[in-house]
């Protein structure tokens, strides 16, 4: 309830585990990328994907996995009002309006 109250509705981690690839590679939300003879190739669906600046993928693969804004302001070493910035614009980004559809965009789009 205090959650909810701080605009914060972290994501079951049961549920992301559900949401997410199994595997456990330890490769965060979506595996490691696959490889070509160029280098890295992203997944089909992810070529039509935004381009994240690197601390909103950061935000976004921890939100995948479940975590609430304050566990990944914890693990980033960054202040919990810039994580709410954080996953503000990558929710306008990816055009999503919550957490639960972002985790799904997220699993969808290789991340």
């Amino acid at each position: 309830m205090r959650a909810t109250a701080r605009d914060e509705v972290p994501l079951d981690p049961r549920i992301a585990r559900g949401l997410l690839p199994r595997g456990g590679d330890g490769h965060g939300a979506g595996g490691p990328a696959r490889t070509g003879a160029g280098g890295p190739v992203r997944a089909e669906a992810d070529r039509n994907a935004p381009d994240l600046p690197p601390r909103e993928r950061d935000v976004l693969v921890r939100l995948a996995r479940g975590l609430s804004n304050r566990q990944i302001a914890s693990e980033l070493g960054i202040a919990e009002r810039t994580v709410k910035v954080h996953v503000s614009s990558v929710f306008r980004r990816i055009g999503v309006a919550d957490r639960t559809s972002a985790a799904l965009w997220a699993r969808d789009h290789g991340w």
